[in-house]
């Protein structure tokens, strides 16, 4: 089974989003991320709410690491990359690149620009007791193919 393909979630910085000078504060870039990650489980078919409801089970995060490049500023349009880059039993690892991004004209995918943040995140599968778990065997079937970098 192939890897998941990469995701592209977009957005616009809105000022409460941002700080007096118009730039986006740096717990905003995990909002974004976390947007990002939740549309991207939605796209594979597991959204969060289905994932609990039908496993009773929970995916949050478990570490997280983030890189600021280039500040957003006020009403810049940006788009998150979201691509899964390794997996194990109980988790998962995330690559999402936060750009500056246009819109092209003639097509419907954003044009990515300038990087202004990459954030590595790992995802663990918890049960309602709080500890991991192994994911549903068709998601873990889905994750067990990453995208090799």
């Amino acid at each position: 089974m192939n890897a998941p393909p990469p995701h592209i979630f977009t957005g616009r910085v809105f000022l409460e989003d941002t700080d007096a000078l118009g730039i986006v504060y740096h717990a905003r870039y995990l909002q974004f991320a976390e947007r990002a990650r939740h549309e991207w489980l939605r796209k594979i078919g597991y959204s969060h709410q289905n994932i609990l409801s039908q496993y009773q089970i929970s995916l949050v995060v478990r570490s997280c690491h983030i890189r600021f490049l280039q500040p957003l500023t006020f009403d810049q349009t940006f788009a998150v990359n979201t691509q899964l880059i390794s997996s194990s039993a109980y988790t998962f690892s995330l690559l999402q690149n936060i750009h500056l991004s246009s819109q092209n004209e003639n097509t419907a995918h954003p044009v990515l620009e300038k990087k202004s943040a990459k954030i590595q995140v790992e995802i663990a599968c918890v049960n309602n007791q709080k500890t991991l778990c192994k994911p549903p065997e068709n998601l873990l079937q889905v994750l067990s193919n990453p995208t090799k970098k």
